[in-house]
């Protein structure tokens, strides 16, 4: 395809909103059709559909590339609310964005700087060390011989981004305004945040800067340094840094370092980072991580950073409480103080119901957080918390939750240190890493007053509530959260449902052989489209009487 019609804002506006109709004609084609054929029906067609369309939305990416493949990668790493079986076809686009010819590479050089590339390098090798969506990386080294790292912006990348980035915001206004989805509109615009941050360049020297003096003490700790007379919004240039991935164990035992070492460290820099200098590295990946043969960390790609607000420090020890206590009226208070929902009744009732969940996961379940590699275990998503998630309509969490931009990065974080833990220690419950951590700032840390109060209180209130036995407990823990109701037989409903039956019988008789045949699994790509079909065929015949009995089908239906 010719470079300028990808990047023509009307071929990719077709090829997105396409793509978007497309689902969504297949998905409630599917949701009516299986009205009438039951649940199993629909969940084994379903997963043929989503997998068709996440290998469908994967090439659309892919042949889009710039932003799309960004957001791709958001999808497949923090995509958690998806469809195993959709969002592991997003997956491959993790290495989809492909090498950029060294002529462009040369180009973008010599329009940042103003004399010829060998007055400044040596040697620039040709092979770039890694690829993304927004640059690449490429060895270089400078006329003294000094070893460096160039990182260079893509041409036309900005130009995709605006455009990209309309794109999105235009498709998010009219899938809210169709779905009377709120918060589709501040979904985008934490979006916007993530991506202008990792396209500025200056921005992300600027806080590899800060970040290495906030740890200028650690002498466990290693960071680049940049070249910023070199540097600038497009053109990166930092001193190369010795190491292997942090998750390559063979070469710790080679070295003779203890992973058990390379853990604490991890985790009490990052901790340091976060709860001391408020300002953090957002994406410790094991491939931004390296480990020397002393044992020392290096942190690599300073694209995405994040800050813990002081609003956030002052108002997580009361959080914590309520959680811990499930105390309606505090746990609300918290929640929208820090922006996380709405004030509105369906928030606080399903804030309740998480809170609840994610006790009972943390008691039962976090042993099944990750597989030995270190990814998210897809069989971890079989508990509490995410049965509440998925069985929640998506009309419902929009309404209720805001999650800022920086909590959004603050959990991916300690997910991705969570996983390079279970990779090192695999025999250790991840979250035992953070206890001695979190004594630590607790006992020492002036900067973490907030942590002691907030353990102090809970400790308290978990000496009050283990003297009471767990059935009044739980019983009176029901009734103060509203959760306990008597229910009596509804005999009007009954016989009325019985007479809807009849009716309803007489319509399957009438139209049976052509559901029958739409109920049968067709091979091909044309598969779904035969199916609907028949059922099409089937559903003429009788739509006249489904209108006129809507108000019988609902009551049938619930």
């Amino acid at each position: 395809m010719h470079l300028k019609t990808k990047f023509n804002k009307t071929y990719r506006v077709r090829k997105v909103i396409c793509y978007t109709l497309r689902f969504l004609f297949s998905y409630y084609q599917l949701k009516f059709i299986s009205l009438f054929f039951g649940r199993v029906f629909y969940q084994r067609k379903l997963n043929k559909l989503l997998s068709q369309k996440g290998k469908e939305l994967k090439h659309l990416f892919t042949d889009l590339e710039g932003l799309f493949i960004k957001a791709g990668q958001f999808l497949s790493i923090a995509g958690f609310f998806l469809p195993e079986t959709f969002k592991k076809q997003l997956e491959g686009l993790q290495d989809a964005a492909t090498p950029k010819d060294f002529l462009q590479i040369q180009s973008s050089l010599l329009s940042h700087y103003v004399v010829p590339l060998s007055d400044i390098f040596m040697k620039i090798e040709e092979t770039p060390l890694a690829v993304a969506s927004i640059g690449q990386v490429h060895k270089a080294w400078l006329k003294d011989r000094t070893p460096v790292v160039l990182k260079i912006q893509h041409e036309h990348i900005e130009r995709m981004a605006e455009i990209d980035l309309t794109i999105i915001r235009r498709l998010t206004y009219w899938i809210g305004r169709f779905f009377a989805l709120d918060g589709l509109d501040y979904a985008y615009k934490q979006i916007e945040l993530l991506i202008l941050q990792e396209i500025d360049f200056e921005k992300e020297a600027n806080s590899l800067i800060s970040i290495s003096s906030s740890l200028t003490d650690e002498n466990s700790w290693s960071f680049p340094t940049v070249f910023s007379s070199l540097s600038g919004r497009k053109v990166l240039v930092m001193s190369w840094m010795d190491g292997q991935k942090i998750t390559n164990k063979e070469y710790l035992s080679l070295n003779n370092i203890d992973p058990k070492i390379i853990v604490d460290r991890l985790w009490n820099g990052f901790c340091r980072m976060i709860f001391d200098y408020g300002f953090y590295h957002a994406d410790p990946h094991p491939g931004n991580i390296l480990v020397d043969k002393m044992g020392n960390i290096c942190l690599l790609d300073f694209g995405a950073v994040s800050t813990l607000s002081p609003l956030f420090k002052k108002e997580i020890p009361g959080l914590i409480i309520a959680f811990s206590t499930l105390d309606v009226k505090k746990l609300t208070k918290q929640l929208i103080t820090l922006g996380f929902i709405n004030d509105s009744p369906a928030a606080e009732s399903l804030a309740i119901d998480l809170a609840r969940a994610f006790n009972q996961f943390l008691e039962n379940d976090i042993d099944q957080l990750f597989n030995p590699e270190g990814a998210m275990n897809p069989e971890f998503w079989n508990n509490p918390v995410s049965h509440i998630m998925l069985n929640t309509s998506i009309k419902d969490l929009s309404a209720s939750f805001r999650i800022p931009k920086d909590y959004i990065l603050l959990g991916r974080t300690f997910s991705l240190l969570l996983g390079v833990s279970f990779v090192l220690r695999p025999d250790e419950n991840p979250l035992k890493y953070l206890s001695p951590i979190v004594k630590k700032y607790i006992n020492e840390s002036t900067q973490s007053q907030w942590f002691k109060e907030g353990f102090k209180e809970a400790g308290l209130f978990g000496r009050n509530i283990i003297s009471l036995p767990k059935l009044i407990r739980d019983t009176v823990e029901q009734f103060q959260t509203g959760n306990s109701s008597l229910k009596t037989p509804d005999i009007w409903r009954s016989a009325k449902l019985l007479y809807l039956l009849g009716q309803q019988f007489a319509l399957i008789i009438l139209t049976f052989s052509l559901l029958y045949l739409a109920r049968k699994d067709y091979d091909g790509i044309w598969g779904y489209n035969i199916s609907s079909l028949f059922f099409t065929l089937g559903f003429v015949s009788f739509l006249i009487f489904l209108f006129r009995f809507k108000k019988g089908d609902n009551l049938f239906r619930q």
